[in-house]
């Protein structure tokens, strides 16, 4: 490890790639080797919002995507990034617009075919996972969400320890295979306080507590829905 540790001296600490947005740059950046949990109520933002962050990281940093996404389909998950990447709605794009934001999107994400996977165990994900690093060389494999990924448990493994064991496997495969691993996660049941919804914290993550303390980085994408769709998306970093 002598050269690792002398190119610290030289060059300083390795630090992740930016997205070249000033208020999300100070606090996020995007590492391959790091395991990143996602949470927030259902209907927050955090789907679209991973979008955004992936259609600028391969604009800018030209990353490659490994997309597991079984509550949607590849055709609505690449009209939702062609969204992303144009910055405006279908129905406002001329179809070279709509082609060139195709063309990116073939050229850097790879989607699972759920609607024909008939395993969605972590093991066969991760088998399809390690395929995609070899053949395509991505840069973060993307699991949204966890509630549909299968576990393999023993009879006498309780479910926290069952999804400790899981995450710590993404933690092992985004290390050995030098890709960020980032996995999408609901809260348990949230209760309104005064109104709104509060910020869910990484404990608050339905089954362990272990979403918590093995990830690298923790990110809650939170809307407060007092005022509908005027609400802002707001994104806390937790860790």
């Amino acid at each position: 490890y002598k050269d690792t540790v002398l190119s610290y001296h030289s060059d300083g600490y390795p630090t992740g790639e930016k997205v070249e947005m000033n208020l999300t740059d100070k606090h996020l950046s995007w590492a391959r080797g790091e395991l990143v949990v996602v949470t927030g109520i259902p209907g927050s933002g955090k789907s679209t919002w991973l979008d955004y962050m992936y259609a600028r990281l391969s604009f800018i940093k030209k990353w490659k995507f490994g997309i597991f996404s079984p509550e949607n389909i590849a055709p609505l998950k690449i009209t939702r990034l062609s969204e992303q990447i144009l910055g405006k709605a279908m129905g406002l794009m001329t179809k070279a617009e709509l082609n060139f934001a195709i063309e990116q999107i073939n050229n850097h994400f790879y989607f699972y075919n759920t609607e024909e996977m008939e395993d969605y165990s972590i093991e066969s994900i991760l088998s399809l996972a390690k395929n995609m690093v070899r053949r395509y060389g991505i840069d973060c494999l993307c699991l949204d969400p966890f509630n549909y990924i299968e576990s393999k448990r023993s009879k006498d493994e309780s479910s926290n320890e069952s999804i400790g064991n899981l995450l710590r496997e993404l933690k092992r495969f985004a290390v050995k295979n030098n890709v960020n691993v980032t996995l999408v996660a609901h809260p348990r049941k949230m209760e309104k306080n005064s109104g709104s919804y509060s910020v869910p914290r990484l404990y608050d993550i339905s089954g362990s507590h272990h979403f918590f303390n093995v990830p690298d980085v923790g990110i809650a994408v939170h809307r407060n829905y007092v005022d509908g769709e005027n609400d802002p998306v707001e994104v806390h970093i937790q860790k």
